[in-house]
């Protein structure tokens, strides 16, 4: 016992110093989130709004209301602010009194403008709550179990968002650096919530199998379809940013889709390579054969749901989008060949042969991995 909680703090002290030491490298050319924009805005809660009826503040495009600031030098003081409204009045959400906001501060004005904007209302407040909820719930059903995976998902979080994002805005190697993150969420979460046995070590195997095939699939059909990676208007932005290295396009689709997938990967994985476990230590005298024909059966009844449930999740994702797509365009042909749908196909279909592959590759290994050590315990 006192062996497995210290390999267990060596995987959690691994991972802290390996997060830390990723973000100092990924952002030390980037200002990540330090913008002089961000000291410009301001938490407020919205005390009154001048009412809709045609006024002034209406045909100016903007809606004049006042707030109280709840942050900053000007804390509890009443600000005169206002809403642009440069789209259809029904399709925004109009501040209302009570309502919880950003506000950018803007000195610089002129006299008789505004000096406080609009930026956003405030939502992240009720989506932590949920998120706090989801925490205490996991706890009280998983209890030792869920702290872990609350932990291995804040070191996921953590690595996505403070790690690889920052990298591929430096304008680093975004193939280099989605594969490391992959390998690191990966270990990371298998060693946390599984520990270091050999059915975790059977699970990685796999999984990593799995993604290098994707990664491959994907590398193979870029240099066949002749992507670009514009797979919208907002991609081309992207190649504006101030960075050291123009930014690839093509290798955000790759990162897209090795990322998408390493979810659907190591659950199959797990799945296969657990109950290959369980039978091994329930039937001693199951051999490779005997493993290796139950991972394959096991793995053909995974797969049917594990392969719509990625193929769904991609979709869901991206219904506006596949909804104006079919709006407006006529033709089949023409919106079978846009990027955007064959982007969308790709990951689908790669994440799909992911999986795919990973069933007969963590069989096999759990099969040959299995029996050995279980040799070894006699």
């Amino acid at each position: 016992m006192n062996k497995q909680k210290s390999t267990y703090l060596l995987v959690v002290i691994f991972s802290v110093f390996f997060l830390f030491a990723a973000n100092k490298i990924a952002t030390n050319e980037y200002p990540f989130l330090r913008s002089e924009e961000a000291d410009s805005l301001f938490k407020a809660t919205v005390v009154s709004v001048q009412p809709f009826d045609g006024s002034a503040a209406y045909t100016a495009d903007s809606l004049a209301f006042q707030a109280k600031l709840l942050n900053g030098p000007q804390k509890n003081q009443i600000v005169s602010a206002m809403q642009p409204l440069n789209v259809v009045v029904s399709s925004i959400r109009l501040v209302e009194t009570g309502d919880k906001i950003l506000l950018l501060h803007q000195p610089g004005s002129t006299p008789g403008e505004f000096g406080w904007h609009y930026i956003e209302h405030i939502r992240s407040n009720a989506v932590l709550c949920l998120a706090i909820a989801f925490a205490v719930a996991l706890l009280l059903f998983g209890r030792m179990k869920g702290l872990n995976i609350l932990l291995s998902l804040a070191f996921t979080f953590v690595a996505i968002f403070a790690v690889l994002l920052p990298a591929i805005l430096s304008g680093k190697n975004i193939y280099y650096w989605s594969l490391l993150i992959s390998l690191f969420i990966v270990v990371m979460t298998l060693f946390i919530t599984n520990g270091i046995n050999a059915k975790s070590f059977a699970t990685i195997l796999g999984c990593l199998g799995g993604i290098f095939i994707a990664g491959l699939l994907m590398l193979l059909m870029d240099a066949v379809i002749k992507l670009t990676g514009i797979v919208s208007e907002d991609s081309i932005y992207l190649l504006y940013l101030k960075t050291k290295n123009p930014i690839d396009l093509k290798a955000i689709v790759f990162a897209s889709v090795t990322i998408g997938a390493i979810g659907a990967i190591m659950d199959i994985a797990m799945d296969i390579s657990a109950s290959l476990h369980e039978i091994k230590s329930k039937v001693t005298q199951a051999d490779a054969k005997t493993l290796l024909h139950s991972g394959m059966t096991i793995g053909r009844d995974i797969l049917g749901t594990m392969a719509n449930t990625l193929i769904l999740a991609y979709i869901g994702s991206s219904l506006s989008v596949v909804l104006l797509l079919l709006a407006y365009n006529q033709s089949l042909i023409h919106l079978l060949n846009r990027e955007m749908v064959i982007v969308e196909m790709l990951q689908m279909l790669i994440g799909s042969f992911g999986i795919l592959s990973t069933i007969p590759l963590t069989s096999y290994i759990c099969a040959k991995l299995f029996t050995k050590t279980k040799k070894r315990t006699r």
